[in-house]
């Protein structure tokens, strides 16, 4: 395989590139765990009993969704609970 021959310019973005990487701070195993769909309802289950309802449950594990990672997982209960059905009925 031929490689073509990087401009010094080019060296010095990869340096910065590499610099902004590194920079980076490794994501911790809980916030990895939230991140998947097994993580996420493992710990919808444990909430659904600790709140008057299981959508506010879901609510508020979203809520703390929404502040760690930046976004939210689902866009509403009722997409979750289709998603979570299926799961469910695999098992």
């Amino acid at each position: 395989m031929t490689r073509r021959k990087c401009t010094r310019h080019e060296e010095l973005m990869r340096l910065q590139v590499e610099r902004e990487l590194i920079s980076i701070k490794p994501v911790s195993p809980q916030v990895r765990e939230l991140m998947t769909f097994e993580g996420f309802t493992r710990w919808y289950e444990r909430m659904q009993y600790l709140y008057p309802t299981k959508e506010d449950a879901y609510e508020a594990l979203e809520a703390h969704h929404l502040r760690i990672c930046g976004r939210r997982r689902y866009s509403e209960y009722t997409s979750f609970r289709l998603v979570y059905s299926r799961k469910c009925n695999k098992v």
